[in-house]
């Protein structure tokens, strides 16, 4: 009996070498930080989901808990996008999965044009109107494309 009256110690290894906790973290803390904020975000999205999981966490699971709440923060209901992320996430994640393999033109061109109609999105306080005269596009292309990024 004596044993439990001192403290208990527990060891865990760092989140780097538990990558397969962190989709499972990760819902629970997107479920925390959503009912905080008051944002209807249930899912994160596979882009974000494969930064996180290519992160090393040096901040472990407290880390991980601040990226989550600072996604949710800059996130506008749909599914929490890697473009939420902290940039040290997501700059890990492309240098670790750019030196592998060259992505498609296609798919390479994509990030930046989301980035670039979140951007005016952001700018025009989600007014689409405003944010398709900014980008110098139709409001049915701003749609679409709003669609096809994940931001609708």
């Amino acid at each position: 009996m004596r044993a439990l009256d001192g403290p208990v110690r527990v060891c865990l290894r760092p989140l780097r070498e538990r990558r397969i906790d962190i989709p499972l973290l990760a819902a629970h803390f997107l479920g925390l930080a959503a009912a905080r904020c008051r944002r209807c975000i249930k899912r994160i999205t596979r882009p974000a989901m494969d930064a996180l999981a290519h992160y090393d966490w040096p901040g472990n699971a407290r880390e991980l808990r601040n990226a989550i709440e600072h996604a949710v923060m800059l996130t506008r209901g749909g599914g929490l996008q890697r473009a939420s992320l902290p940039r040290r996430v997501c700059a890990q994640a492309a240098s670790e999965t750019g030196s592998r393999q060259v992505r498609p033109l296609k798919a390479a061109l994509q990030e930046p044009e989301r980035r670039h109609i979140l951007r005016a999105l952001e700018e025009s306080g989600w007014n689409k109107t405003c944010a398709a005269e900014r980008l110098q596009i139709s409001r049915s292309t701003l749609y679409k494309k709003m669609r096809r990024h994940g931001l609708d």
